[in-house]
């Protein structure tokens, strides 16, 4: 029998099996997502397999996001920063405080994989808005399927 304490994840709390929810994942979201399965693959292997889930996310609201092979560099990067940060945090030093407070402060932002065009080349206004509203603060929510422009899709493909 395990305790909640042994499964939590330093910084972290605990770790997901998806990213859900109404808005863009957050860098703790993926980092959650990450953890959840790390023992079973490579670093850069879970990486790949975050980064499809991470990119199928940002497909919901149309965004034009970076190449695959980007948004996994990016997840290598920060599961590499993070597990640095972790190896000291017995460290009460100074410099390991502010390492921390510094992660701590923007886990919650946005893990942003948006192409660097990506509001010029977002034809729809109210997405354009979101990710503005996402990048600062990740306010706002996606709303339901929009039926109209799915169905627009389908008879496209």
């Amino acid at each position: 029998m395990e305790t909640r304490s042994r499964n939590d994840i330093w910084l972290i709390v605990s770790a997901f099996t998806e990213i859900t929810g109404q808005r863009l994942p957050s860098q703790k979201q993926t980092l959650q997502l990450f953890f959840h399965f790390h023992k079973d693959h490579t670093v850069h292997d879970r990486a790949a397999l975050d980064a499809d889930q991470i990119l199928q996310f940002w497909n919901r609201d149309h965004i034009r996001t970076k190449k695959h092979y980007h948004v996994n560099a990016h997840v290598e990067k920060l599961v590499t920063t993070y597990n640095k940060l972790k190896k000291y945090k017995c460290r009460k030093t100074d410099t390991q405080r502010k390492n921390e407070d510094l992660v701590v402060a923007d886990i919650e932002e946005l893990f942003d994989m948006a192409n660097e065009d990506a509001t010029a080349l977002t034809k729809i206004e109210e997405d354009k808005e979101f990710l503005k509203m996402q990048r600062s603060g990740r306010k706002g929510y996606m709303g339901t399927v929009d039926k109209e422009l799915a169905d627009k899709e389908n008879e496209l493909q």
